[in-house]
């Protein structure tokens, strides 16, 4: 390795592996089970532009996450400034398929339209839990009908960042 680390994994399972430790991919992965106003989502949004500018990170998997309550006013300052970090950093945010999938709370209309105004780049995601999800031609094309209705910067497939 070029650089001299030590790194310890805690997992809740006997072996690393089963759970968040057998996926770490190089994506920022906001807190989706964060609990809405608590401190934990209020640290996610703030801290999501901190890890873009670091640029370890290829995409930020679903963005627009968040159990958002409160002023809309917030919750739209909040997705201007990771839509401005993605501009300035190149970092692409991610249209996340199992929220399309599984007709969860995202991706988030709110979130997307000012994306879209400010041309912030996008990529597509799967978020495959299972091989019978890997290819999910259905949620595609809800996708694709996404970057047409909120004139979305797609940018296809995102580039691998390297550390080194």
């Amino acid at each position: 390795s070029k650089y001299e680390v030590a790194v310890i994994v805690v997992d809740k399972n006997e072996d690393v592996g089963g759970d968040a430790s057998k996926s770490n991919s190089a994506i920022i992965h906001t807190g989706y089970d964060a609990s809405p106003g608590t401190l934990e989502s209020q640290l996610v949004v703030a801290e999501i532009p901190v890890g873009m500018k670091t640029g370890a990170f290829t995409y930020v998997a679903h963005p627009d996450v968040l159990h958002f309550v409160g002023d809309k006013k917030a919750y739209a300052a909040a997705a201007r400034r990771i839509a401005l970090t993605s501009i300035a950093t190149g970092i692409p945010l991610e249209v996340n398929f199992l929220g399309i999938r599984d007709g969860r709370y995202y991706p988030n209309a709110d979130f997307w339209k000012i994306c879209g105004m400010l041309g912030a780049p996008v990529t597509f995601g799967f978020d495959a839990h299972s091989v019978d999800s890997a290819y999910d031609s259905a949620s595609l094309e809800i996708a694709k009908s996404f970057v047409k209705e909120f004139g979305l910067n797609y940018i296809g497939k995102p580039n691998l960042r390297k550390l080194y």
